[in-house]
């Protein structure tokens, strides 16, 4: 196409869009069909009639009837027990039709069952949209009207108004029931009666279905008003979001009259739905014997509108309630309830209307007599749904009506009628739009079986293709699948605390059944320890694993043995008190359980200790007990100090040499035992030192003998500054005369042992004992207490010697002159007298007696 072609086209579709005229609107703009039933597997709609259904168009579901309520003959009578799909709308489009049917694209969120009535109504779309003459809805026939419905994407002219007033539910129709027999004496207070009969009048039409021989009398069902009771009392007002009015009473002027105390009850409000549309209820009917003028009023319809803007000469929309009908010398009927409105707009203009009022009760004439009916209830207000703010919405109840012309004093009285309650505004809700067609999915992934241990979880996945609808879980309970709340999703994580069998479930209503695969999920418990002992013998034990939950074990006897058997045997070796452990495991955990067991076996004595002891002092020789499951032990020590001990290791003190026997005698509560052994005892003595000695003749040669004991070493000290000698009995040649400091000292293993003596040496050759020339004057000699010794010149010390060499006494002297020399310590005997003084020896032989 030549670019000057495409920029006209452009300017031509430009102009053609400014310049767009609005769609006229007048009359019945909405095509309306009953739904006489519905398959929910495909989405099948049976309607009265398809004349003006068009495939791809939008189309409402409306719900209108179907609550449950109680039908007790009490005053519990018409309320709502359920009000299962009534007022539910849906917003669907039409996929094809067929004659009598519509098959929609989508499933219904609430399908349609049997017992309940919905209508499907065409939801038209313009682009504008200006209201030329009132736009009206088709009246409620009992299957199908009361809605107006369109949607306008732009702008919606309102030049007439849109129209919906006493298009709702219908009120109680006027019955004139034969052969009325009532009595001043009995009143007619029940709250429903059978058709014909002559004691109440018409209730109203409502959500809930009549029920038969229920339609007369003054019960209120759900939000339809009560018909009037004999004789001659008003009907009650219809309801929507407020309740309905009660209808007045009907005075006889005359005692014993039929008077009408019970008049029909008004409509249940219906303010609590907040997502729902309903029509206004009907208003119940007075009762009549004269004439049929006591209807109750039709409640008011449904307008639900979308619009992008609105404006215009005339906006108002008006759902609206009818008044009761006004009676003369008959009960009037109750006004019909306001209905409901649905808006949604982008803006409204200020004066923009909104009105869905509850009707009026009718007034009851008195004739010009002394007569005072029952004026009919008001009707209750509607509900307006919308989401522009500050809208003044008018939804006030009807008012109830009054006696009129009577000479009563009643006249311009309600005579106890009540006016309708008002309607409510609430926020708009969104209109569902349906669920997607059932079709059987394809299966992706089944849930698979697992183990876990306690406390432990896993997930079950049930994968489908083509399913966006919720799912069921179910467990296993006996023989009876239980649903799991609230587990709607394809994945399902469970922990369960004990095995169990699941399954997946998708439900396709009437359509299909589908299930996952069945799975078991295997709880695995935690081990549970337990063991029992069985004493065999006082040291043989026969173990049981009585555990339960478990695949393997491990004993520990407490002894540094262990086993893997699952009942082993096991011998203990020594006397104590065990604790014996078993620990048991599975794929969970490893827990164990402990005992004591107490082994006492016969004791074995045993000790150590040594064969010999070589002592040179009386040994003390500890001993070793080594004995086994002792609990006591006596002790008996030949030859020892002490000779018997209850001591653990005793320690004893042998005084002599020998071989002694050592024995040990131990018990405990299972037997005792004795051991013996041998013990030598070696006891060494001392070194003696002692010798004699001869001076021989001839010489200064001097014989010595050993005449000591036990000598192994010998060591001569001859004090004449010579080696010594280390022989028993050595000859000794002295430097010359003289009196030697002869030392000897012998060893052994035990000691050693000393002896120093004065030996004598002359070259006359005299023995121990032979006298030298005296150089030292002695008085007295032999001598008693004392003796004198004359000295010569000089110094040094004055020694006594025994027989035996051995020093007695010294003391110092200087010379010349004489000492006195005390003998009284001094024993009888032989003794010499040295005298030491420089380099020279002098000697004297001294007797004491």
């Amino acid at each position: 196409m030549p670019i000057r072609c495409i920029f006209l086209f452009l300017c031509l579709l430009c102009f053609h869009n400014l310049t767009a005229q609005p769609t006229p609107l007048s009359g019945i703009i909405n095509q309306y069909a009953a739904v006489t039933g519905y398959d929910s597997c495909s989405a099948r709609l049976s309607v009265s009639d398809t004349a003006g259904f068009r495939p791809g168009s939008e189309v409402l579901l409306l719900h209108l009837q179907g609550a449950q309520i109680n039908t007790e003959n009490n005053a519990s009578y018409g309320t709502i027990l359920d009000l299962k799909q009534a007022g539910r709308i849906e917003r669907i489009r039409i996929q094809s039709r067929l004659a009598g049917t519509l098959f929609l694209e989508r499933r219904l969120r609430y399908p349609v069952v049997p017992g309940t009535v919905a209508q499907v109504v065409t939801f038209p779309t313009f682009d504008q949209a200006i209201v030329t003459d009132t736009l009206r809805a088709l009246a409620w026939d009992g299957e199908k009207g009361g809605v107006i419905a369109l949607r306008v994407t732009g702008t919606l002219t309102l030049n007439a108004p849109i129209w919906a007033d006493k298009a709702g539910f219908r009120g109680g129709t006027s019955y004139l029931a034969p052969n009325n027999n009532c009595t001043w004496l009995v009143p007619e207070v029940g709250y429903f009666y059978g058709s014909g009969n002559w004691r109440g009048g018409v209730k109203g039409e409502g959500i809930a279905l009549g029920t038969a021989a229920q339609e007369l009398g003054r019960g209120a069902p759900a939000n339809a008003g009560g018909g009037g009771n004999d004789h001659n009392s008003g009907g009650g007002g219809g309801s929507n979001a407020g309740a309905g009015g009660a209808g007045g009473d009907n005075d006889e002027p005359s005692a014993f009259g039929c008077d009408g105390y019970y008049p029909g009850l008004g409509g249940k409000s219906l303010g609590n739905y907040t997502e729902r549309l309903f029509l206004g209820g009907g208003g119940g009917s007075g009762h009549a014997n004269n004439s049929l003028n006591s209807d109750g009023g039709h409640g008011g319809g449904i307008i639900l509108l979308e619009a992008g803007q609105i404006n215009g000469a005339l906006p108002l929309l008006s759902a609206s309630g009818e008044r009761g009908q006004t009676t003369a010398g008959d009960g009037a009927g109750g006004g019909g309830a306001g209905g409901s409105i649905w808006l949604q707009a982008g803006s409204v203009p200020a004066n923009l209307q909104l009105r869905c009022v509850g009707g009026n009760g009718g007034n009851a004439s008195g004739g010009g007599a002394n007569r005072c009916f029952g004026p009919g209830g008001g009707g209750g207000g509607g509900a307006l749904f919308t989401n522009v703010s500050n809208l003044v919405a008018q939804h006030t109840g009807g008012t109830a009506g009054i006696v009129t012309n009577s000479s009563g004093s009643c006249n311009g009285s309600t005579n106890d009628a009540q006016a309708g309650q008002s309607g409510s505004t609430f926020p708009i809700f969104t209109l569902e739009t349906g669920l997607p067609v059932l079709t059987a999915p394809s299966v992706q992934g089944q849930p698979l079986a697992d183990t876990l241990c306690q406390g432990e979880s896993t997930v079950l996945s049930f994968i489908l293709n083509g399913w966006s609808g919720p799912l069921q879980w179910q467990y296993l309970d006996g023989n009876n699948w239980i649903d799991l709340p609230s587990e709607t999703l394809p994945q399902l994580e469970v922990a369960p605390s004990q095995s169990r069998t699941y399954r997946c479930k998708v439900d396709g209503a009437a359509c299909f059944q589908l299930y996952s695969d069945t799975v078991r999920i295997e709880v695995q418990k935690d081990p549970l320890p337990a063991l029992l002992v069985d004493m065999l013998s006082s040291n043989t034990i026969q173990f049981y694993n009585n555990s339960q939950f478990y695949n393997g074990q491990l004993w520990n006897f407490g002894d540094g043995s262990s086993s893997i058997e699952e009942n082993p045997l096991h011998h203990y070796a020594q006397n104590g008190a065990y604790l014996v452990t078993l620990s048991v495991f599975n794929e969970c955990d490893t827990l164990s359980i402990s005992q004591e067991v107490l082994i006492e076996l016969p004791p074995i004595a045993q000790f150590s200790g040594p064969a010999e002891v070589v002592s040179c002092n009386p040994p003390f020789v500890v001993f070793q007990n080594e004995s086994q499951g002792a609990l006591s032990w006596n002790w008996t020590f030949e030859g020892g100090t002490p000779s018997t001990s209850t001591e653990n290791n005793p320690s004893i003190q042998f005084n002599n040499s020998g071989t002694y026997i050592i024995t040990l005698v131990v018990e405990n509560g299972a037997g005792r035992d004795t051991f013996q052994r041998n013990l030598i005892v070696q006891l060494l003595p001392f070194p003696v030192a002692d010798y004699s000695w001869q001076d021989l003749p001839g010489g200064n040669n001097v014989q010595f003998t050993f005449t000591g004991v036990d000598a192994l070493l010998y060591d001569w000290d001859f004090g004449d500054g010579s080696t010594g000698s280390s022989e028993p009995n050595p000859l000794h040649l002295f430097p010359g005369p003289g009196a030697y400091a002869v030392r000897l000292q012998v060893q052994n293993t035990c000691g050693a042992s000393i002896l120093e003596t004065v030996v004598i040496v002359s070259d006359e050759g005299v023995g121990t004992w032979e006298e030298p020339s005296v150089r030292m004057s002695i008085q007295p000699n032999p001598a008693t207490q004392q003796v004198t010794v004359g000295l010569p010149e000089g110094q040094g010390w004055l020694r006594m010697y025994n027989a035996a060499g051995q020093l007695c006494q010294q003391q110092p002297w200087s010379g010349p002159g004489q000492t006195l020399l005390n003998l009284e310590q001094i024993q009888s005997g032989n003794y010499w007298l040295v005298l030491l003084f420089g380099n020279e020896v002098r000697w004297a032989p001294l007797i004491k007696l």
